[in-house]
């Protein structure tokens, strides 16, 4: 429970409005009543602090707790929700996934193909299954709200430690919104590659490329992944599956960035775990071919476009975060934000809000839920909040009438740990 001091200064308010796939989310800064009393957010505090199935905390800056009521408060009255004055924006819906793929071009893919759509691949080999694989799930219904970039691996300007000048880097076709018609340029970019290789599989400067590139291009409110597909073992850069796998866990504990792998023949198994474990993926006891089981990786064998396609189809399902909630650069205000003084609320059925506490981290969850930062503020400024997996839940279980507000300008309410 937060108590105003009777003299507290008028606070500004602005509100930001996000509909998103549990309903709203809005977004205010440190608001409360004009008057110099503390009467505007202190009842309602105290009748808030009974109640909530996620720990009691009670209600904010004149939002009620779980059990209490936001009537008395000068600031309430909107359903149990801050009423700020303000403008309002709409930001991208949950489960709105990126997707960085880097597609092997070397020449153990075999003999190419066009795609011409409706018909079946007229080469059997790995280059022609995955030519159609990739562009009937570029233009598949099943992709839409998704987006992806898109570039080889092996490209002429890679480097293989990486850096500003890795040509990995910088997809050939940008983040692009899915589907696409079958004159696109990403299906025209499969279609149209030969396959040729010489440059060796380098695996290196791919994964280099795909930190770089998701790192840099996260838009708030979406969900970034980066994937990785070959059919070769590391050749012409670092071949040590262990630095490669910490680049790829390097990048995931930086940026809770996940990297997923798709194996085809050619690609050892269990070296494909290695640098696949600490990627994010989720352990599953499909598609790990004769490699371990469970297994972090995809494993399409000989790319059979069916295969293929569950594959993809199952990384977006692992990729996209659930319960996940944009943060503005700003207040609507143009006021900073204070990350130490931010509180999170969802908004049961009935309308009655529940206040949360926070989690430093995702592995801090437990099940009394919680929310956490998608990346730790004292080092990179975070551009999301998750809902821990029990309070999730609880949101979702809500139904349509269920919301979430973000209160600025109070101190942040934790989780005892």
């Amino acid at each position: 429970m937060i108590a105003y001091p009777r003299s507290r200064a008028r606070a500004l308010c602005a509100a930001v409005a996000f509909p998103l796939a549990l309903s709203t989310m809005a977004l205010s800064a440190g608001c409360g009543s004009s008057s110099d009393s503390a009467g505007s957010g202190a009842s309602a505090n105290a009748g808030g602090a009974s109640g909530g199935p996620t720990g009691g905390l009670g209600g904010l800056g004149g939002l009620a707790g779980a059990g209490g009521s936001a009537a008395s408060s000068g600031a309430g009255g909107t359903g149990g929700f801050v009423a700020c004055t303000g403008t309002s924006s709409e930001t991208e819906a949950v489960g709105a996934l990126d997707m960085y793929l880097i597609f092997d071009r070397t020449a153990s893919m075999g003999e190419d193909c066009d795609f011409t759509p409706g018909t079946n691949p007229p080469v059997n080999s790995k280059a022609c299954f995955a030519t159609y694989a990739l562009a009937q799930y570029f233009m598949s219904a099943q992709t839409a709200g998704h987006r992806l970039a898109f570039e080889f691996m092996s490209v002429p300007d890679g480097v293989c430690t990486g850096g500003p000048n890795n040509g990995e880097a910088t997809p050939l076709i940008g983040m692009t919104a899915l589907p696409v018609g079958q004159d696109h340029a990403l299906v025209q970019a499969i279609s149209d590659e030969t396959f040729a290789g010489g440059l060796g599989t380098q695996i290196e400067a791919a994964l280099h490329g795909i930190a770089t590139f998701t790192a840099g291009n996260v838009t708030p409110g979406r969900t970034m992944i980066g994937i990785l597909m070959t059919d070769g073992d590391p050749n012409g850069c670092e071949d040590d599956e262990n630095a490669l796998a910490r680049i790829v866990a390097d990048h995931f504990a930086a940026t809770n960035i996940k990297t997923f792998f798709i194996g085809m023949n050619g690609a050892s198994l269990d070296r494909l775990e290695v640098y696949a474990a600490p990627g994010g993926a989720q352990p599953h006891t499909d598609f790990c071919g004769n490699g371990p089981n469970p297994c972090h990786y995809w494993d399409v064998g000989n790319g059979n476009p069916a295969a293929i396609l569950s594959a993809l189809q199952a990384i977006a399902g692992q990729g996209v975060v659930p319960c996940v909630y944009a943060i503005p650069t700003t207040t609507s205000t143009g006021e900073a934000i204070n990350f130490t003084k931010v509180n999170v609320q969802y908004r049961q059925s009935d309308g009655t809000p529940v206040t949360v506490g926070q989690v430093p981290a995702a592995t801090d969850c437990g099940p009394s839920g919680g929310w956490y930062y998608n990346t730790n503020p004292t080092v990179t400024r975070p551009t999301a909040i998750h809902l821990c997996p029990a309070t999730c839940e609880l949101a979702k279980t809500a139904g349509t009438a269920a919301g979430v507000n973000v209160v600025f300008g109070c101190n942040t309410q934790t989780v005892p740990q």
